[in-house]
């Protein structure tokens, strides 16, 4: 069984998707953050080398493992990384950046389709979901959404059970668990 989590959370600037992604992530032990914002507090690396030296080094069985950098490398590296790692939470912030429709990462992909032997949870957070990869969609338990506008956005979540977001105040979201 699987029972790892894999939640999309999705949003504008400023709604909420970084406070509600911080909180889903205290009840982890271990997380590795890409975060391209400055929003997450952990141990920071500016390269993959570092963290993985560090993490070899020292072997804490507790973290939180912020990554700031951005090399489509780099990223597939903290992938394969978590991968080694196992039992741990990813979150990708600006998720689209990274494991978009267009640009897909051979690594996340085995992450998202084979993590649970590893027990890895992502939690992929992005502006829009027309912008995230069809695996990541196809596997994922929950999808978060905090208003909507576009009309390209309200129809394809339409496809996935959501209705009236654009109605939603500011800061609240709906939920959908598959």
């Amino acid at each position: 069984m699987d029972n790892r989590e894999l939640t999309i959370i999705l949003g504008k600037t400023g709604c909420g998707k970084t406070t509600l992604a911080k909180e889903k992530s205290k009840g982890y032990s271990r997380c590795v953050i890409i975060d391209p914002k400055y929003d997450f507090e952990g141990l920071i690396f500016y390269d993959s080398e570092s963290l993985i030296t560090y993490h070899k080094e020292n072997l804490p069985k507790k973290f939180i493992y912020v990554c700031r950098f951005f090399e489509d490398n780099e990223v597939d590296n903290v992938f394969r990384f978590c991968q080694i790692v196992g039992d741990i939470l990813l979150i990708v912030y600006e998720a689209e950046l990274y494991i978009s429709a267009y640009s897909k990462s051979a690594m996340f992909n085995q992450l998202v389709l084979g993590g649970r032997h590893e027990n890895i949870s992502i939690i992929a957070i992005s502006h829009r979901t027309t912008g995230l990869s069809n695996e990541m969609k196809s596997v994922v338990k929950k999808i978060i959404s905090f208003k909507q506008t576009l009309p390209i956005d309200l129809k394809t979540m339409e496809q996935y059970g959501f209705t009236e977001l654009e109605k939603l105040p500011e800061h609240e979201y709906k939920e959908i668990d598959y």
